[in-house]
């Protein structure tokens, strides 16, 4: 038995000291008892829906890597480093998406797809056929409503750089639109090519015409140059319609200058495709 003189009795710093380094071997004992726990990496495996999905995607199940078709067949400068084009390893959706929503892949399928497809006849139809052949339905889907932007926006005589905001009203209102081609510089190349194809089927329906009228109308443009307005009116499925065909300056405002406009106008047309005076 400890006498009451001992229990009394203050401890020193060596016991004190000695009771911390038990406390201590007592938690070092704990931590060995606790089990190990490994971390096993998540294992991703390739979906088949995917190529469903996603134009242009390819799988090397042998060994286990994406490739883009229209990466691989483009020229590396456009291309860029994608590991899609040596094969890329990480079979994670987010890569794919990240993907097909990037700049160069977007130029890259329309490189291929203006190699392999070819024109759709039209007005509209036939833009996109200049801009970019069909690649699978969504792309076609997407291009014609952009032509459609670009069209209204010329012919309400809107700036082009309001293009990009009507392609995010779009996109805001739940249409899945890519923002590819979403600038005034690409407005005014789709502008262009849709007016190509009015041109066209205009001067087709002008050479197929049995009778037509030929109107002008002067005016003066905001230099106040001499300008010459032609129209031109024809039977078109058994009912008569007045068509535009375009306008030019004269280099003089006499009988002679308006004739040399008018001629220009619809050479305008196509040299060959429409002769107005047969």
């Amino acid at each position: 038995m400890q006498s009451i003189t001992a229990f009394f009795k203050k401890n020193d710093g060596k016991t004190q000291t000695n009771r911390g380094r038990e406390e201590e071997e007592e938690i070092a004992r704990k931590k060995v008892r606790v089990e190990k726990v490994t971390v096993v990496d998540k294992v991703y495996k390739f979906n088949p829906d995917w190529l469903k999905d996603f134009g242009g995607l390819l799988y090397d199940a042998e060994n286990m890597k994406m490739f883009c078709t229209f990466c691989k067949e483009a020229p590396s400068a456009m291309a860029g480093s994608s590991l899609f084009r040596t094969g890329n390893p990480n079979l994670k959706r987010d890569a794919v998406v990240k993907q097909s929503e990037s700049v160069r892949h977007s130029r890259c399928r329309d490189l291929y797809i203006n190699h392999t497809q070819s024109n759709n006849p039209g007005t509209v139809e036939a833009a996109v056929g200049r801009q970019v052949a069909i690649s699978n339905q969504d792309a076609l889907r997407q291009l014609k409503v952009k032509f459609t932007i670009g069209y209204v926006i010329a012919k309400e005589e809107i700036a082009f750089t309001k293009f990009g905001p009507r392609i995010a009203l779009h996109h805001k209102n739940g249409f899945n639109i890519n923002p590819t081609y979403d600038n005034d510089v690409r407005c005014a190349e789709m502008v262009g090519q849709t007016a190509e194809g009015i041109k066209d089927t205009l001067a087709a329906q002008l050479q197929a015409a049995r009778y037509l009228a030929v109107l002008i109308d002067g005016d003066t443009d905001i230099s106040n140059t001499e300008c010459e307005i032609v129209y031109v009116r024809f039977v078109e499925d058994g009912r008569p319609v007045t068509r535009l065909v375009g306008q030019q300056a004269l280099l003089h405002a006499h009988a002679q200058g308006v004739l040399v406009g008018t001629n220009a106008a619809f050479e305008a047309l196509g040299r060959g495709k429409c002769d107005w005076k047969v």
